[in-house]
């Protein structure tokens, strides 16, 4: 069976977000007037790694993205992109576990 590589398999729903995302950080930059020099500094960031996170490229960290993002100051949200109450599937999967159990 051949191996496939998740980024075949991305959605285009996917990719069009990661793109939004990036092009946002790139705004966010910009409207501070930071070269991307600058930024990557601020970041502690190789140059290279900053414009892979501008460029929204999917094999950069994720880790390189929240870094630029507390260096922005635009870690607020973040923590919510995942949360409980956001998962409506996991929310009716639990009821249903519950509704069982009792």
């Amino acid at each position: 069976m051949p191996k496939i590589q998740y980024l075949e398999v991305i959605s285009e729903d996917v990719k069009l977000a990661h793109t939004i995302f990036a092009r946002n950080i790139k705004e966010a930059r910009q409207a501070r007037q930071w070269t991307q020099e600058t930024a990557a500094q601020r970041c502690l960031l190789p140059l290279l790694t900053y414009r892979a996170v501008e460029n929204g490229h999917l094999t950069t960290g994720i880790g390189a993205y929240w870094q630029v993002l507390d260096t922005l100051g635009l870690l607020a949200g973040i923590a919510d992109l995942a949360a409980p109450s956001r998962d409506l599937v996991g929310q009716t999967t639990k009821r249903k576990t519950q509704r069982v159990r009792t």
